[in-house]
Parts: C-alpha cells; sequence; structure tokens
C-alpha cells in the first residue's frame, strides 16, 4: 500500500509522553506507534515506582517502630524515594538510550555520517546500562533482604530471642528460680488460708445450728445427729436405686423398649442382672433403715438426758457465731489478697523474670536492628528452602528493575520513528545555530585585520548568511548606501583612523 496516498496517523502528545521525557513537537511529527511505545515505558517505569515504593514502605515499617500518623512518613518517603530513581531512569538512561537508537537509525537507514556521534552515544548508553544494572543490582537484593526479613519475621525473631537467651542464660535461670519461689510461697499462703477459712465456716455452720437448735451444742448430740443425717441420705438414694434396679428387670421381662432394655419379653440374661441388683440394693436399704433407725433411737436417749438451759445454750451460740463470722469475713479477704497476689505472680511470671533478667549485672540487651535482623536472616539462608526463596524474590526483582532494559534487548518499546526524529532536530538545530554563530562572529570581526575579500563577510547567492534576520542585541548595522563599508558601532578603536 502507498504510505504517501495513505499517510500514517500521528502521535498526540499527552501527560504519559511528557512524563517520560518526551519532546511535544517530535511526538506530534512522528508516527501514533511511537506514542504508544512511549506510553507503555510510562507505565513500565510507573510499576517500578509503584514496585519500589512498596518495598522500602514495608521495609522501613518493619525496621522502625512508627505509630500513629507517623506511619504515614514510611510511605511518603519511600514514595520520594522511588519518584527519584525513577527521574534518574528517564534522565539518564532511557533518553540516552533512544538518542543513541536515533543516531543508529539514521545512519543505517539514512545513510548520514555520525560515526563519531555514534561512538559517544554508545559510550553514553553502555554507561547508562551500568549504571542501571548497578541499581537494578542493589535495589534486586535489597527487596530480596527486605522480603525475606518480612516473610521469615516470626524465624528472626525466634533466633535473635533465642541468642540472648542463650547470652543471659545464668540470669535468666536465677530469675526463673526467684519468680518460681514467690509462685510457691504464695500458693501456699492461699492454702493455708483457705484452711482457715473452711474451719471457721465449718465452726459458723455449728454455731448457727446450735442458735436454731440449742440441743446440737452438746458434742454426743451433735454426733448423733450426724449421724442420723448421713444415714437419712444413704437410705434415701439406696432406695432408688433399689427400685430403679426392680423396674428395670420389670421392663426387660415385659418386653418394653428403652434405652437400657432389649425389648424382648422374657426371663433372659439382662433380666436376672437387674433383678440381681434389685435385690442388692433393697437388701442394703433394709439394712441402713436398722441403722437408722437406731441412731435415731441413740439420739432420741441422748436428747431426754440433756439438762442445760436451752435459752443460755442459744444466746452463746449466737454470740460465738457472730465472732466467728466477723473472724470468718476477714480470713476470706484475706484469701481473696492471696489469691490475686498468686494469679498475678502466675501471670506476670515472664515480666517478673524479664525485669530481673534486665537488672541483672552483665546483663545483654537484646540486638534488634537491621543487621542484627540480616545475620538472622543469613542464618536461617543456611536451610535450602530459605535460600531458594530469597534467590527467586532477588530474580523477580532483577527482572522487574531491568524491564525496561529487557525490553530493548528483546526489541519492544523502542519507538524508532520518534528516536530519529528527535535527533534529526537535535542535529540540524545545533547545525544551524552553530551556522548562524559563525556568521554573526564574521559581522563581528574587525575590518583592519583582513582585506576586505573574506568572502563569510559577504553576502552573495552561494553564502546567504544566517537563516533569520541578525537579531538587535548589539549590532543594529545600517546598510552601505555610498559604497563606503558600514561603520562599526561598537568595539575596540581602530589602529589607523582613516583620513579625513
Amino acid at each position: 500500500m502507498d504510505t504517501l496516498a495513505n499517510p500514517p496517523k500521528l502521535g498526540k502528545p499527552d501527560l504519559m509522553t511528557r512524563a517520560i521525557g518526551a519532546s511535544d513537537e517530535c511526538v506530534s511529527l512522528a508516527p501514533a506507534d511511537s506514542a504508544t511505545a512511549l506510553r507503555a515505558t510510562t507505565v513500565l517505569v510507573a510499576t517500578v515506582m509503584a514496585y519500589q515504593t512498596i518495598v522500602l514502605a514495608l521495609l522501613a515499617l518493619r525496621l522502625f517502630d512508627l505509630s500513629g500518623p507517623y506511619q504515614l512518613l514510611a510511605p511518603a518517603a519511600s514514595l520520594g524515594i522511588a519518584f527519584m530513581l525513577a527521574q534518574l531512569d528517564v534522565s539518564v538512561f532511557i533518553q540516552a538510550s533512544y538518542f543513541a537508537t536515533g543516531l543508529h537509525a539514521l545512519r543505517r537507514f539514512g545513510g548520514l555520517d555520525f560515526e563519531d556521534h555514534s561512538h559517544e552515544a554508545l559510550l553514553k548508553s553502555v554507561m547508562g546500562f551500568v549504571a542501571r544494572g548497578t541499581i537494578a543490582l542493589a535495589f534486586s537484593g535489597l527487596t530480596a533482604i527486605a522480603v525475606g526479613l518480612l516473610i521469615y519475621a516470626s524465624d528472626i525473631d525466634h533466633f535473635l530471642d533465642a541468642e540472648n537467651q542463650a547470652a543471659n542464660r545464668p540470669a535468666i535461670i536465677a530469675g526463673e528460680q526467684r519468680a518460681d519461689a514467690g509462685i510457691e510461697k504464695a500458693a501456699a499462703s492461699e492454702a493455708a488460708q483457705q484452711t482457715q477459712v473452711e474451719a471457721l465456716a465449718k465452726e459458723l455452720a455449728t454455731d448457727r445450728s446450735a442458735e436454731v437448735n440449742p440441743l446440737l451444742a452438746d458434742p454426743q448430740i451433735a454426733a448423733a445427729q450426724s449421724d442420723v443425717d448421713r444415714l437419712a441420705g444413704e437410705l434415701s438414694s439406696t432406695q432408688a436405686a433399689a427400685d430403679t434396679a426392680a423396674n428395670m428387670a420389670a421392663d426387660e421381662a415385659g418386653g418394653v423398649q428403652s434405652s437400657s432394655t432389649t425389648g424382648v419379653a422374657g426371663r433372659g440374661p439382662k433380666t436376672i442382672a437387674a433383678e440381681a441388683k434389685a435385690a442388692t440394693a433393697a437388701s442394703r436399704a433394709k439394712e441402713v433403715a436398722g441403722e437408722l433407725a437406731a441412731a435415731r433411737a441413740r439420739l432420741g436417749a441422748l436428747t431426754a438426758q440433756f439438762s442445760g438451759d436451752l435459752d443460755t445454750i442459744r444466746q452463746r451460740a449466737k454470740a460465738q457465731a457472730q465472732s466467728v463470722a466477723a473472724s470468718l469475713d476477714d480470713a476470706t479477704a484475706k484469701l481473696a489478697s492471696f489469691h490475686a497476689t498468686h494469679d498475678g505472680l502466675v501471670t506476670n511470671r515472664a515480666a517478673t523474670i524479664k525485669a530481673d533478667v534486665e537488672s541483672a549485672e552483665g546483663y545483654n540487651p537484646p540486638q534488634r536492628g537491621l543487621l542484627a535482623e540480616m545475620t538472622a536472616l543469613r542464618a536461617l539462608a543456611e536451610k535450602p528452602e530459605v535460600l531458594v526463596v530469597c534467590l527467586l524474590v532477588d530474580g523477580a526483582a532483577l527482572t522487574l528493575e531491568l524491564a525496561f532494559v529487557l525490553s530493548r534487548a528483546l526489541g519492544g518499546l523502542t519507538p524508532t520513528v520518534y528516536c530519529a526524529i528527535w535527533v534529526r532536530q537535535t542535529i540540524v538545530r545545533v547545525a544551524q545555530i552553530a551556522e548562524d554563530a559563525d556568521f554573526e562572529m564574521n559581522l563581528r570581526r574587525d575590518p583592519d585585520d583582513d582585506d576586505g575579500s573574506d568572502p563569510d563577510i559577504t553576502n552573495s547567492a552561494d553564502h546567504p548568511g544566517p537563516s533569520g534576520p541578525v537579531p538587535n542585541g548589539g549590532w543594529n548595522l545600517p546598510s552601505p548606501s555610498n559604497g563606503e563599508p558600514p561603520k562599526r558601532g561598537r568595539g575596540r578603536p581602530r589602529k589607523y583612523p582613516p583620513a579625513n
């Protein structure tokens, strides 16, 4: 297809092309695909900058104890560093690479002789590659360290804690012994107080019972009443067990289905076992009933023999109950205090040991700086799996850092036409400026220093002079009107002034 009849669509400069340092004029003269390549390069640089910001921010939050609003300093500073690195990429490496590409394109496809310039551009490009590669290696290594510190943070903390414990082992043992001794002493005090509380509670219960029933103030009557209460409870539980076993035997024999029966009618093994259990329980209930009757008879006889004053006994039991109740309240409060002290010592055992160790003579404080964590990571990297993870992170970071270099090496993201236009515009303008400067310098040359025949100060068809009007910057020369040479308005005086 004829490209002259169908000219390519030209690019349009925008913020993304300007961000990469591209000239709006050259972008407007280049095809649209060159502008697309420039935008893709901008996206690539922005991606690398975002990645660097994240890595630096995470590393800063890991190494520095930032809290509250100060946590925003880490991403802000990281973004600033990443932005400076991006500007370094754009200004030093990318621009030099584009210029070298333009020189190579003009020399190869246009046949122009830029040998000297090409060598200079190649040298700058190589220096840019070396500088960018050095930065990429450094930052990829930093990334591997940062990510390693984040991934293995718990392992690093455990490693550093183990080293610190090993360094302070004697002090830790002494602190543990003192802490455990304090806990044991508090536990013994709590147990003794608990025993006292239980004794006072039992005494208070006895006194209150005597207040209600003065006969219980007699030890023999109280013991007999205790036997009656015990046997009455035992008889109740034994009779209930006998009734349960008898009901189960009846249900099993009648074929009643339940969780404890088979549902098969007849006098089988389970029925026989249930009947035997019911008989044993009934026999025991009968024995307990006899013991209970004897205990009640003994209690009745002791009650009949009692000759004390019941009102006096009741008043004495009431007063004693009040005194014991006050003592019980005090003992209960002390028990609560002892219990809180014991719980506090158990709960704060680690903190107590730590404070004791830190105050010990010859204490070695823990190392939590970057060098200490890197040392721990290096020790962990002796494990193959940890080393593989760090190397994979390093390789991925290096690939991302050298993304633009790889894209150039693989032939992508290279706006060749834009580069050629940029170099052409630069060289043509420099050449025009040099020609204009040469012409202006010849105009300012002293006429007495030449024979007047220098073609550089005459305008002819072969030498038309500068491309534009001479600026009014110090030599506004009048046009000759009578064939006389033009007069100079400024400069040093002539050696031989013309005769009048």
